[in-house]
């Protein structure tokens, strides 16, 4: 399968997809503090608002707005609404150039009503943005493709394309019920589709069966080119794609996009920042011992065979703990010997490894640090006599 490596804009939904998370809810100055960590990571687009929800949510999108660019913000602060008439002039009273619809396509709606009258909508709301906006960037979001038949799917997505030209076309599994292959497969019809390249093809993923970020990087694969994530993949129910998950995955198949993958430690900040907040907010932290990358266990060892990558366990090598067992390895002890101030020969960590698998098979445990570093250094010293 021959892939095009193309650029990938990436859209962070923390604020949009925060606020439908577990009762969590974003003030103004959160949400600035989040788009400040946005904006040095080099996020394109910031999913800030929903405006027609209430007049709070006016007035922070405004805010938000005016502030982005009163900071020479790169990052542009989008707004959601329906795909309406109504809501949309919402949007435009911000001064925002990102304009995010979305329209409901399942079969419910179509009964309720009407192809023709859906179609209609989204024509009034594309036009009158036009209009009443100076160049905007339009995105329409169809809810959703694991529930909409694919004939109808491909009918409206090629109007939207074709005929209408949006800027940004998404395709939600808003269920989260679609498994990889069969994403791809829906992704691929439709960038088959988008004959002009005109319009870039996005992909929004929830998480229900677990399988967002493979969902997401299977979108890509299938020819998309902009992504819809989160930090720590919340949002609706179980969430979305983690934001540094499946930017990580991308960088290293290939993919070009601005986000600094590299920067860790702002990541780090940035994903602490929003588990301070989540655990203020809900009572528990979101951080959890095996969160993806950034929990503990991602920085465990005990048999040493899964080794220190190029720039160190995921590169947090500075925070590696290690666990001594029965399973502990000659290369592992050396490691944990070298961060403690000492390097050992290789005769020294075999009888040091040896008694640490008896001493830990006796004990029924695994052994302290302290523990350890005692029979290193009685090795040593043995080894002087």
């Amino acid at each position: 399968m021959s892939i095009d490596k193309k650029d990938i804009l990436v859209v962070d939904q923390t604020i949009r997809e925060g606020m439908q998370h577990r009762g969590l809810m974003f003030t103004y100055e959160e949400r600035m503090k989040i788009i400040d960590f946005q904006n040095q990571l080099n996020v394109d687009i910031s999913a800030a608002a929903y405006p027609p929800a209430h007049e709070t949510e006016r007035d922070i999108l405004y805010k938000i707005h005016k502030q982005c660019i009163e900071n020479a913000y790169r990052l542009k602060p989008a707004g959601h609404c329906r795909a309406l008439l109504d809501d949309v002039k919402f949007l435009i009273e911000s001064g925002i150039r990102q304009f995010h619809l979305h329209s409901g396509i399942s079969k419910d709606l179509i009964g309720k009503f009407g192809e023709k009258k859906i179609f209609s909508n989204l024509i009034d709301a594309i036009e009158y943005i036009r209009k009443n906006s100076k160049t905007p960037v339009i995105e329409v979001s169809l809810l959703d493709v694991g529930k909409t038949d694919r004939p109808l799917l491909k009918k409206l997505a090629s109007y939207l394309i074709n005929d209408l030209e949006v800027d940004i076309l998404t395709l939600p599994d808003t269920s989260g019920i679609m498994q990889p292959m069969n994403y791809y497969d829906v992704v691929s019809d439709i960038c088959n589709l988008n004959a002009h390249g005109k319009t870039q093809i996005s992909v929004h993923c929830h998480n229900d069966l677990g399988m967002a970020v493979s969902n997401t990087i299977m979108g890509v694969l299938a020819g998309a080119s902009v992504i819809e994530v989160s930090a720590f993949g919340i949002g609706e129910r179980n969430g979305i794609g983690d934001l540094f998950i499946v930017g990580k995955v991308l960088n290293q198949e290939g993919f070009r996009s601005k986000l600094d993958i590299w920067n860790v430690a702002l990541f780090n900040a940035y994903y602490t920042y929003v588990n301070e907040l989540y655990l203020n907010k809900i009572g528990e932290p979101i951080l959890t011992f095996n969160t993806p990358f950034f929990g503990a266990s991602a920085v465990s060892h005990v048999a040493g065979t899964h080794g220190i990558g190029e720039y160190g366990i995921n590169g947090r090598k500075e925070e590696t703990k290690y666990y001594f067992n029965v399973l502990t390895g000659k290369n592992n002890l050396k490691k944990f010997s070298k961060l403690n101030g000492f390097d050992i020969e290789d005769d020294i960590a075999r009888a040091s490894v040896k008694e640490i698998k008896d001493f830990s098979a006796k004990m029924q445990r695994c052994l302290h640090e302290d523990e350890v570093i005692t029979i290193i250094r009685k090795n040593m010293q043995m080894k002087n006599l």
